[in-house]
This record gives C-alpha cells, structure tokens and sequence, in this order.
C-alpha cells in the first residue's frame, strides 16, 4: 500500500513537472538549444516515465535508451527535465502510466554510447499510439 502511494506521488510529480515545462516553455525548440551536440534524427520507439520520473524512449529494434532531459554534466541546467511535445505533455497528463509509442524526432545533448544511456530532447513526435507500460 505504502509502495503504490509512493509511485501515484512520484507520477503525480512528473506529469506536474511535463505540464508546467510545455505551458511555461511553449517557446522553447529543441532542435535549437545550444546544448544539442549533433544533427537532430528520427528515432522510431517507445516513450515512459519510468518511477525515477526521468522520461525516456527506449529505440525500437536496438534497445538504445535516451534520457529526456539534460545530462548532470553540463553544469548551467544540470539534470533538469526539458519540455515535451504538446501532443505528448497531453498523453502524459491524462495518464501518467501511459506508454506512447511512435516515431520521434530526437536531438542529442551527449553522443551515442551503444551501452549508455544518451541525453536528448524531442523536437516532435508522429504517427503516436498509446497504450499502457508493463
């Protein structure tokens, strides 16, 4: 009982914090951040928010995990969550569990590790599907 109002507060948070970024931030363009490192690409795969509240897409095909936020390392933002789509913001804030499925235009803050976790943000996402996280 303790463990499920522990992951409703965490959920509650993320989708406060994805609601905020998108309203607060609507002019904010990811593939125009001076942190990006490299030519922003589609990526096709699955969107969650996992219990840390980190949103991440996980690449269909090769299991490649992107965080979407700004990495810990940059210094000036430091980890902080960055704003999502408003088409995904919306998924998100009607349910927090939700998993969104779809092709993903994704601009990279670090670059690609294979057995690493890159940082990025999504400029959009297209041809979305929800359904719900296993």
């Amino acid at each position: 009982m303790c463990r499920r109002r522990v992951m409703l507060a965490l959920l509650v948070f993320a989708v406060g914090t994805l609601r905020n970024a998108s309203a607060k931030d609507a002019e904010f363009h990811c593939a125009r951040d001076t942190h990006v490192v490299a030519v922003c690409s589609k990526v096709s795969g699955s969107l969650i928010i996992p219990a840390n509240s980190r949103p991440e897409i996980t690449e269909r095909g090769t299991g490649h995990v992107f965080g979407l936020q700004y990495p810990g390392d940059l210094p000036v933002v430091g980890g902080q969550l960055v704003p999502l789509p408003e088409n995904i913001a919306a998924v998100f804030a009607a349910d927090p569990s939700a998993e969104v499925l779809g092709d993903f235009t994704i601009c990279p803050y670090t670059e690609r590790v294979e057995t690493k976790k890159q940082y990025a943000c999504v400029e959009q996402a297209e041809e979305i599907a929800i359904g719900r996280k296993k």
